[in-house]
Parts: C-alpha cells; structure tokens; sequence
C-alpha cells in the first residue's frame, strides 16, 4: 500500500498532543491547530527538498537512522519533550538561519502566532517527522538515494497538505530545494489530503516584501 507521509505524520498528531505543544511553546490553543496544519507539511517539503540532492538526503537519512528505527507510539510525550532547539538546527542545516527564519514569518503571518512560535513549531515538528519516518519500513531510509527515490513521490502529498497560499509564498521565497517542492506541478486540493487537527483559516493573502521582513501584528480571522 503507498504510503501518503502528510497523512502518517498527522494521523499521529493527537488533540492531546496538539494541546501539550500549545503549552509548551506558550501559544494560544486556538492558534495551535492552524499553526501545526501549516508546520506540518511546510517540515516535510524541507526534507523532501533536502533528499533532492545527495549530500542531503545522505544527511536526512542519517538523522532518520538516529532515531534508531523506532515508531513513536506515544506522541503525546514526545512532543512537549523533545529537545527544543534539535529540530531547527536540522532545518537550518538545510536552509540556513536565515531560510528557516523566513519561512517562521511566513507561518507566523499566516497563522497569528508569534515568529518564535511558529519556529519553535517547526522545531517540535521536524522531531515528530524524524520519528514517524523512523517507524516506516527502514527500506525507505536506509540510503541517501532510497530517501530520495521516496521524496520523489511524495512531493505532491506534501503540496495538496498545505493549506491554501501556503505553497505559493513558499515558492516566491527562493530557498533551495523548499521551493521547487512548493511549485510542483498541479492545483492545490483546498479539501487537503491531510487530516489536519482543524482546517486552516489563513489571514491574507502574503506578499513576497512582506515576508522578507519581521512579521507585523496580525489579527485573527473570524468565521463568517
């Protein structure tokens, strides 16, 4: 049976889970579900663009191996106990800081939460996807070129997971390897592949000058 990552990954993500990482980074519980909606899959496009080269999905698939190949059976732990920091450095090895701080603004102006927020999401999340992977069949990661053979067809799961103008701003940022996964071929599915904790209500549409700067204020969307 193929394997939809997004949704392995999410599938995982509980309300309890949710919930603890909403304490954990102090953020408010009603933000914390968009916020990992749009984390989520934005993490896995950096893995995916990093396993597009060979030296990166050497490294990924190292990091992977890391884990010890074990399933994460209990997220709700795993989350909030995750070594803060651990996760960004691994984005940032592919991004740099500057890359993985520009797409924490992005988030950031989608979501209403704070740029360290969101960061610190991306953080969390980037453990959770190590582990969920680490739990597949080790056939997927065992080399760089089996890690990157396996991107290659989840590119599109990735894209249909973001919410609606994610994958565009992520695209118009001009990161390596991110942004060609964002710009991947086909419409964006607004009804989502991914079971998301709660379906996304993004704020405005983003600008290219606007994320290129520090986040300003944002108010939160109301429902109609």
């Amino acid at each position: 049976m193929a394997i939809n990552l997004p949704h392995v990954v999410a599938s995982r993500l509980t309300p309890p889970a949710v919930e603890r990482l909403a304490a954990a980074i102090a953020v408010d519980p009603s933000l914390a579900p968009s916020l990992v909606n749009a984390a989520l899959p934005t993490v896995l496009a950096v893995f995916a663009g990093a396993a597009a080269t060979p030296s990166g999905a050497q490294r990924l698939a190292e990091e992977i191996g890391a884990r010890g190949g074990r399933a994460l059976e209990d997220l709700d732990a795993t989350v909030p106990a995750s070594a803060p920091g651990s996760g960004a450095r691994l984005l940032s090895s592919h991004l740099g800081d500057a890359g993985l701080s520009r797409i924490a603004v992005v988030l950031s102006r989608l979501t209403g939460a704070r740029t360290d927020q969101a960061q610190a999401t991306l953080d969390r999340l980037t453990i959770v996807a190590l582990g969920a992977l680490a739990g597949q069949d080790p056939a997927i990661w065992r080399s760089g070129q089996a890690l990157a053979d396996f991107f290659a067809g989840q590119r599109e799961a990735i894209r249909q997971a973001m919410p609606a103008g994610l994958a565009s701003v992520l695209a118009g940022l001009g990161l390596p390897g991110i942004s060609k996964v964002a710009a991947s071929t086909g419409p964006v599915d607004d009804r989502r592949t991914v079971d998301a904790p709660t379906p996304l209500r993004p704020t405005a549409p983003l600008g290219e000058q606007e994320v290129a700067h520090a986040p300003r204020a944002v108010t939160t969307p109301t429902d109609a």
